[in-house]
């Protein structure tokens, strides 16, 4: 059995964390909305998608994306927000693309629309840090059941060869084996510990110095931290409870990954759409009807991890 490397980060997260109960083993509540070529929108128990093993789809839609209407959002929402809110659109529209690699995002704040709660900005023009341009949707939204944060770049052009697609599961692949498996450091922990650790510093330091309307929106980032919090947490317990023998091929790590996590009602899952390669890792409450999912994105041509989601059903309301 591979022992778990000491992470100070991940004590931290599981001293912050009320561990969610685990029940008895039933099907994963999340959905993930699948877009299928012929246009036609059907919502999909995450279930059906294998965990770990993958499978590939036109498009994998989080909310509150699968809530949004162009027709009927709000887009002049630079007349109707105050200063402050227009303060908050922007540190969240760029922070963490910039943890990411991407700029540009500054000049697309006008783009935003908003209804119900929720905020979106979508095909907003943005630059790698390879000098490659792509498009960044971010969103955020709350209602009585569900939350959600996202931002997504994704590659424009040409889609992406066989052997951009085969490199960029690899890549996913051997570092979900690093982080479940062996223990070792990559760049997907590295950039979810520093998400985690900037959605957390900047509640903080906001809620500490701000006016009511500011408060409100610092919720945003409360919940966003706590969620990540919640999934990012049992990484380690995963880890102590994999065991593979030296050597193992990375389908057998990935088949004793998902064995592991799902003892404790905690999914891994891999999903490969056009462009990208989305990792999904999802813990379960069935005793309360809720689940916490943080998705985080790989583009095939960028070549990079190129987006984070962070998503919670709390079955009950906030």
């Amino acid at each position: 059995m591979n022992k778990a490397k000491n992470r100070p980060w991940l004590f931290g997260v599981c001293a912050a964390l009320i561990l969610l109960a685990g029940g008895t083993a039933v099907g994963l509540a999340a959905r993930l909305v699948v877009a299928p070529q012929a246009g036609e929108t059907v919502e999909v128990d995450t279930p059906s998608i294998p965990s770990i093993l993958g499978q590939s789809v036109d498009e994998v839609m989080f909310y509150p994306w699968n809530t949004y209407d162009k027709e009927h959002t709000d887009s002049n929402m630079i007349e109707t927000a105050e200063q402050e809110s227009l303060e908050w659109y922007l540190f969240n529209l760029t922070q963490i693309p910039q943890i990411f690699g991407f700029s540009g995002m500054e000049n697309s704040v006008d783009k935003g629309q908003l209804r119900n709660n929720c905020g979106y900005w979508k095909d907003c023009p943005v630059t790698a840090q390879n000098g490659q341009s792509a498009l960044l949707d971010v969103a955020f939204g709350q209602d009585y059941q569900d939350f959600g944060m996202t931002w997504v770049a994704r590659s424009t052009g040409e889609l992406p060869t066989r052997a951009q697609k085969d490199a960029a599961v690899d890549t996913v692949q051997q570092d979900v084996c690093r982080m479940f498996a062996t223990g070792q450091d990559t760049k997907l922990e590295q950039l979810l510990m520093q998400v985690w650790s900037h959605l957390e510093v900047a509640a903080y330091e906001r809620n500490a110095s701000a006016d009511y309307g500011e408060m409100q929106l610092s919720n945003y980032e409360w919940h966003a931290q706590s969620t990540m919090a919640s999934v990012l947490g049992p990484i380690s317990t995963v880890r102590d409870m994999v065991s593979v023998e030296p050597g193992a091929s990375t389908q057998k790590q990935l088949g004793a990954i998902s064995s592991a996590a799902q003892q404790m009602d905690y999914h891994v899952q891999l999903v490969t759409t056009q462009r990208q390669v989305v990792l999904v890792m999802t813990i379960v409450n069935s005793a309360q009807d809720c689940w916490r999912s943080v998705g985080v994105y790989y583009d095939m041509v960028l070549e990079q991890y190129s987006g984070i989601v962070v998503n919670d059903n709390a079955g009950y309301g906030f």
